[in-house]
């Protein structure tokens, strides 16, 4: 973090919206490109060939045969950088205080100043999105569909 808040303020990014989404990106970039490279590369080339053979072209192959089959691994990477990007405040707090205030840093800020219940409060309601996103992709997504967004399989 430091040397990310070195090259911020060398670029006049200290205290701005820009500079807090700069944050997040760099910090979820292996969530949003590794994961679904390896789901797009689990789709066999052989699919899409059979689409083309068939009349398909390129986008609605695309649309028909690679992105639904990718789609597990891409729903993966949405969740892992959704919860990477709601756990970020202290690159948060670094970069965009005191002008920048997202959900996670206000937390830190009632938790510090309220009683010691308000901690255990405010993460059994912040456990309420992530039990949401993991019932929900629990009943529309298999376990194999999200181990081959892995490319386990």
């Amino acid at each position: 973090y430091i040397a990310i808040a070195i090259v911020y303020y060398k670029l006049n990014l200290m205290g701005t919206w820009l500079g807090v989404i700069l944050l997040h990106v760099i910090n979820t970039m292996m969530f949003m490109t590794w994961i679904p490279m390896g789901a797009f590369r689990s789709v066999h080339r052989q699919q899409e060939e059979s689409a083309r053979d068939v009349g398909a072209g390129p986008f609605r192959t695309f649309l028909k045969i690679t992105f639904p089959l990718a789609l597990p691994g891409i729903t993966v990477a949405s969740i892992f950088t959704f919860l990477a990007s709601i756990e970020e405040a202290q690159g948060t707090l670094m970069v965009g205080f005191p002008d920048i205030k997202t959900v996670p840093v206000e937390l830190y800020g009632i938790i510090m100043q309220y009683p010691t219940t308000a901690g255990p409060v405010l993460s059994f309601i912040l456990l309420i999105p992530a039990l949401l996103i993991l019932i929900l992709g629990r009943k529309y997504i298999s376990v194999d569909a999200i181990s081959k967004g892995y490319n386990l399989h």
